[in-house]
């Protein structure tokens, strides 16, 4: 018996093609969409700049967080009584450190004040307005400053800094091609 000349393609194979084929489309409709709406497209990592310090942080995109978080290496707060709770409303004054080394002293108003717990401990959090900007968006945004040494990268941005400017795109991760 002769060998079939056009076999059909093995079903993984195609389906892999299929999959392909619509990651590749959804992929443009996104940033497709985010041009007709005049938002910015970024990726699941972007370079964000803290405008009063010019320090700039490669962060994590991350739309299941609500406000933004970054790393600091000291804080130090104006009349600072040792209950978190009351410094509310008073300076704090940030030391921020990039991955790079490149260091800043921030100061800004502490608008709020978190205790998260979990299983081992619990951590105060204090909540910030900061000026940020990515990809030529400035803004000013809640940022809730936490110790982010353990983890990949010192500056993670939620929701309230992405909402009405950026499309996510998450295929588009390298932030030099976007």
């Amino acid at each position: 018996m002769a060998d079939q000349p056009f076999a059909a393609p093995a079903p993984k194979r195609r389906l892999a093609k299929r999959w392909l084929l619509g990651a590749i489309l959804f992929s443009a409709g996104v940033s497709l969409l985010a041009l007709l709406v005049g938002k910015a497209t970024i990726g699941a990592t972007a370079e964000v700049t803290e405008l009063d310090s010019g320090v700039s942080f490669m962060a994590r995109v991350d739309t299941g967080a609500t406000v933004s978080s970054l790393h600091y290496e000291r804080l130090e707060i104006s009349g600072d009584d040792g209950q978190p709770q009351n410094n509310v409303g008073k300076i704090a004054r940030v030391l921020i450190e990039n991955r790079a080394g490149e260091q800043a002293w921030i100061e800004s108003r502490i608008v709020d004040h978190a205790t998260i717990r979990n299983a081992v401990d619990s951590q105060d959090r204090y909540y910030l307005r900061l000026r940020l900007r990515c990809r030529g968006v400035e803004k000013e945004t809640l940022v809730t400053l936490s110790d982010r040494s353990r983890l990949g990268y010192a500056m993670l941005i939620g929701r309230d800094f992405l909402s009405g400017d950026f499309v996510v795109d998450v295929d588009r991760d390298n932030p030099e091609t976007l």
